[in-house]
């Protein structure tokens, strides 16, 4: 499910076992909801282009506060059965902390402690079944 605002939604397919697939919207709102619009989609299964992979990466994906002091919240969209690492590593590629074998399904939060952390710019890295997903650059900045 994408946005619950807004006219447009992504849907990220990644199941097909046929060369057709059908997809049913219904819009809700206040005033109650929309009859079923349904459209027949066809399905390439021996073709996958990297435009397609770009958008199933544009999902939540958000580390605050930045710059934190003692902890760094981490949220991201995940899929039934993907595994997420989350890394922090130093701007000399030094691994500082790891979150491992995360599953789960629909918006992930992790809050991670960086009391042990010292001052300084960091890279946090984001990876779905081994490979690097998001990185954000985040802050540690202790009174």
């Amino acid at each position: 499910m994408g946005s619950t605002t807004g006219r447009t939604v992504k849907v990220r397919f990644t199941s097909a076992t046929s060369n057709s697939a059908t997809l049913s919207v219904r819009a809700n709102n206040s005033c109650g909801s929309s009859a079923f619009s349904t459209k027949t989609i066809n399905v390439n299964l021996g073709c996958r282009t990297i435009g397609e992979e770009d958008e199933t990466e544009a999902g939540i994906f958000s580390v605050y506060p930045n710059p934190a002091a003692s902890n760094i919240n981490v949220e991201f969209d995940a899929l039934s059965g993907e595994q997420f690492n989350i890394r922090l590593i130093d701007m000399y590629g030094k691994l500082i902390l790891e979150e491992k074998d995360l599953k789960g399904e629909g918006l992930m939060r992790n809050t991670i402690n960086i009391e042990n952390v010292t001052n300084g710019v960091y890279i946090l890295l984001l990876e779905r079944d081994g490979a690097i997903v998001k990185t954000q650059t985040v802050v540690i900045e202790k009174n």
